[in-house]
């Protein structure tokens, strides 16, 4: 996949801070330190297993099951082992099912504030995103009615935002889908990130199956970003589709990962709880902060890793500031587009609270420097 040039800016920012071992706001996933409560012997001897030939396009069996039983638990829903695709991470399922359902300059519909990859994705394949308000039915309908429009992308909980969508919208979409027929493609990779007292609205619940593309991964709601692994569920027909078309470009998912991610899920059920804990720990101390500083996110943030804070300044001057002074790593909120210039994505996933105070206050002080 070729990134448009936002991501390449953020993936420049990503190794700037690295290097200086700045704090990382700039990243969106959390990050914990925590050991295997597996049977190491076991587990190499389930990889050999598996790497003796090559991969299976349709996954480790015990894995499929686990999608199953999460789908089950998390949008309780049956899904069919031929629904499940699996795929290198979410954008890589966004990728290959939009390669493979749509042709170049066909119109996809995002959101006004849209996680940058979703643009990325879109240009790279030819196809034309509409930008739209989606607090604004009327606005959308509109533009889903005259422009052809070819598939809705949903992102619930919101990145960089932290929304989730209401039972209205997703009942609106669902409206939208019977009448004019685009895709809806709901990326749901942190939907098992949310906070009390808030609690996840599954778009399957109110989307006709037909019509929904699902986008999962164990990145964000199991706290495996290493592995690179998730899944697409779709109808049967679609996801044969994306995995011809992950085929003729010679993406196999990696073996290893797959029995590690299963291994880890299955194994330590009482680390993850805890890091999820850990992790809503961290978002209500990073709210407190913010408070403290008078510093404003876009909305209550309902789940997720990050924070979308407003700012005086323009944005790619202040990252570049805290970079340069300050050892703080953070992405402009002009990369989501210009109405966003003067706001920062910041993430709390991936730092300790002290990091995150201080960084904070940095973020603070460089913003009266730059005016």
């Amino acid at each position: 996949m070729i990134l448009e040039p936002q991501s390449i800016k953020i993936l420049k920012i990503n190794k700037r801070a690295g290097d200086i071992r700045a704090i990382r706001l700039d990243k969106g996933s959390p990050s914990f330190d925590f050991e295997l409560n597996v049977d190491t012997k076991s587990l190499v001897k389930r990889i050999l297993r598996m790497v003796s030939s090559y991969p299976s396009e349709e996954g480790y069996p015990e894995l499929i099951k686990l999608i199953q039983e999460i789908e089950s638990k998390i949008n309780h829903r049956d899904v069919n082992a031929n629904n499940i695709c699996l795929t290198n991470g979410a954008l890589s399922g966004l990728f290959f099912a939009f390669a493979s359902l749509f042709d170049k300059k066909d119109i996809v519909l995002i959101n006004e504030l849209s996680f940058e990859g979703f643009t990325s994705v879109l240009s790279t394949l030819g196809l034309i995103p509409k930008v739209v308000n989606y607090d604004n039915f009327e606005a959308i309908e509109k533009i889903v009615k005259e422009s052809n429009i070819k598939a809705v992308i949903l992102n619930s909980p919101e990145n960089p935002s932290g929304k989730m969508y209401k039972e209205e919208f997703l009942e609106f979409i669902n409206s939208l889908a019977k009448k004019y027929n685009p895709l809806v493609v709901s990326d749901e990779v942190n939907n098992q990130n949310v906070y009390p007292p808030y609690k996840f609205i599954s778009p399957s619940n109110f989307i006709n199956s037909d019509r929904l593309i699902s986008v999962n991964s164990f990145s964000k709601n199991y706290f495996l970003p290493g592995v690179r692994l998730g899944w697409v569920i779709a109808r049967e027909e679609i996801t044969k589709k994306i995995k011809n078309a992950m085929a003729v470009s010679q993406v196999s998912i990696n073996c290893p990962s797959q029995v590690i991610a299963y291994s880890i899920v299955e194994n330590c059920k009482e680390e993850l709880t805890l890091f999820k804990k850990e992790l809503q720990d961290k978002k209500n101390e990073g709210e407190k902060i913010l408070k403290e500083n008078d510093i404003s996110c876009l909305q209550p943030v309902t789940g997720g890793t990050v924070f979308f804070i407003e700012t005086e300044v323009n944005s790619e001057k202040l990252v570049n500031h805290l970079l340069n002074y300050c050892k703080v790593g953070a992405i402009p909120g002009i990369y989501f587009g210009e109405k966003w210039k003067n706001w920062l994505r910041v993430g709390f996933g991936a730092v300790s609270s002290s990091d995150f105070k201080k960084a904070i206050s940095s973020i603070k002080q460089a913003t009266y420097d730059c005016k």
